[in-house]
Parts: structure tokens; sequence; C-alpha cells
């Protein structure tokens, strides 16, 4: 007879507090396999192009080391069009389901016309535990991933932090810049935002970076440089208490809190000023 598995089912982008909740509710069964039953990309993304909080490989990684012993990641134009009915009876048929842990307002199947009711249904049917978990709140209201990437859009990247649980960060490949902050004494680190990210406002950053295993303060530009513009936006940063080549490599950028939005400067001077400020701030 096949193991007994508790299966978390939803979207999952950015691992926040909510679904958080809903995944440890899952490894708390008591079955010999978890197992999560996701999206590769967040339906919503389809249609708002806003970007994801997290790539599907870090997430993948990330519930892996939560613990679950399989990821299941469903390509949303090849599953959106299927009947809710059919959904479940497939997963039924797939697994020896001892438990289904979902949010509140899980819906799932063509039109998103399966719900919580319909789940009901179908664990009753098979024997299966039902586990409806309610809403994490911030603020008096659901945390959710829409509700993050609209305080990113924003520069509110405190309370997308707070929600998230833990900083927002990006990672990219280092690319050799024009190397104009070397020249006016403030050598950065020139990353392209990665195109399926979430887009924070733009502006200036408190941030951490980590490189190379350790973990530096740094202050990071997120944005198109206006002083000396850029077609794509790109991660600007400053690494305090740092030197060596850095080339060929990639980082991860944290990012902490807003300083300022992004300004075009007359002069170089003028910029070196803003930047000696920046780093004050920060400091």
């Amino acid at each position: 007879m096949k193991e007994k598995v508790s299966i978390a089912l939803g979207t999952f982008d950015g691992l926040h507090q909510g679904h958080e909740r809903v995944l440890e509710s899952a490894l708390q069964e008591p079955t010999e396999k978890k197992v999560v039953i996701t999206f590769a990309s967040p339906p919503k993304l389809n249609e708002t192009k806003t970007g994801l909080l997290m790539t599907t490989d870090e997430k993948v990684v990330a519930l892996n080391n939560m613990g679950f012993h399989e990821v299941v990641l469903l390509d949303f134009n090849k599953v959106k069009d299927i009947p809710p009915e059919f959904f479940l009876t497939r997963i039924f048929e797939e697994y020896n389901v001892g438990s289904i842990v979902c949010g509140f307002n899980h819906r799932f199947g063509k039109g998103g016309r399966g719900d919580i009711a319909l789940l009901k249904e179908y664990c009753e049917r098979y024997g299966a535990n039902l586990i409806v978990c309610p809403p994490v709140l911030y603020e008096d209201k659901p945390i959710s991933s829409s509700r993050i990437r609209e305080q990113l859009s924003l520069g509110n990247i405190e309370k997308a932090n707070n929600m998230l649980g833990y900083s927002y960060s990006l990672k990219a490949d280092i690319v050799h810049g024009d190397e104009r902050g070397r020249t006016i004494g403030f050598p950065t680190v020139n990353q392209p935002v990665p195109e399926e990210a979430a887009v924070l406002k733009f502006g200036v950053y408190e941030t951490k970076t980590e490189i190379g295993g350790r973990v530096y303060k740094s202050i990071t530009n997120f944005g198109v440089r206006p002083s000396y513009l850029t077609e794509k936006p790109y991660m600007e940063t400053h690494i305090f208490d740092f030197s060596g080549e850095i080339y060929n490599q990639s980082a991860r950028v944290y990012f902490e809190r807003f300083i300022r939005k992004e300004k075009k400067f007359g002069s170089v001077e003028e910029l070196k000023k803003a930047i000696k400020e920046d780093i004050e701030t920060v400091k």
C-alpha cells in the first residue's frame, strides 16, 4: 500500500507568513510523506506582469529545506481549463492522501470554481483530513503576495518584510559597469534586476549584500540611474568595508530600508554629496 501523504495546496509565491502557517500545518500531520502541489509561476502574474517574490528554484529549495519530500510544479496554462472535480480526482488517484492543507481562500480548477466546500466533499469521500488555515493578519488585513508586491512598488520595504517574515532579496550576476563609482570614490557592484522579479520603487535603499559566503552592510540604488540613464533597472550597490575583485560571481542583495527616491544630479559633486549623505544615514 502507498505511504500516507499530507498535501499542501497553494501558490506560495514568496513563502510569506500566511503561507508558512499552511506549510507548517502540513508538515505537522502524522503522515510518512509531505508533498506541496503548487505552480511554477503564480496564475495572476500571467495577467498583471508584476513579477515574482521568489524564483521557482528558490521556492523549491526552501520547501525542501522545510522538510517536504516532493514539490509538484504545475504549469498554469496546462491546467487552467481542468474542471476542479477532475483535478481533485487525479490527486486522490495519484496519492494515498491522509490530509490536505490549504489557506482559507484557496480556489482551484477552471474559472476558480473549486473551493473549500468541494475539497471537504472529496476529503470525506476518500477518508482524508481537511485542514483549512485561517489568515495571518498584518495591519488588520490578511497577508497576501499581492499586498507585498504593492508595498514593494511603493517603497514600503519594511512593511513588505514584516509580511514576508524575512528581508526581500534579489540575487543576480555581477556585471561590468562604467566604473564611474570607482572614479568618484564609491566603487559599486552592478547587477541587472532579474526580469522575473517583483520590482521595487526606484530609489536608494539600506541593504545587506551577501557575496563569497559573507554578508556586508551596503547601500543600493535600485532603478535606471537618471544621472546616467540605463534602459533596464539595475542594482548598483556600494558595499561598506569591502575590497577585492568580484566579477564572474553572483551576489544577493537584502533590502532593509528605503532612504530616498532616485534623483538626477546636475554635477558629479552633487552626486558625491548625496552618496556621502546616504552612507551617513545608513551608518
